[in-house]
């Protein structure tokens, strides 16, 4: 998918040291469902770990739809933040 990743010698944080997840996103909707590239990676991980941070999806405001599909088992991020707004937890 042409999505940048850590080079082999770049050192793995453990998740204990982690405040702030950045989750990518196609889309979002305003009420905090995201679209992802469809690898269900990010999802997965953080039902492990995602307690611990604060998830932050990043999109352009132009991505931001008022509805698209989700799955129970979908992670929602606690913040959207696009190039012309902040959407708040409570927002959401």
């Amino acid at each position: 998918y042409g999505i940048m990743e850590p080079k082999g010698y770049c050192e793995e944080i453990p998740p204990q040291k982690i405040d702030l997840a950045f989750v990518p996103c196609v889309t979002c909707n305003k009420k905090g469902d995201r679209l992802g590239y469809g690898g269900g990676f990010y999802d997965r991980y953080l039902v492990k770990n995602g307690d611990r941070y604060y998830k932050t999806a990043i999109c352009f405001d132009y991505q931001l739809l008022d509805d698209i599909p989700a799955e129970e088992f979908d992670i929602r991020p606690d913040m959207i933040i696009t190039d012309k707004r902040i959407i708040t937890a409570q927002e959401l």
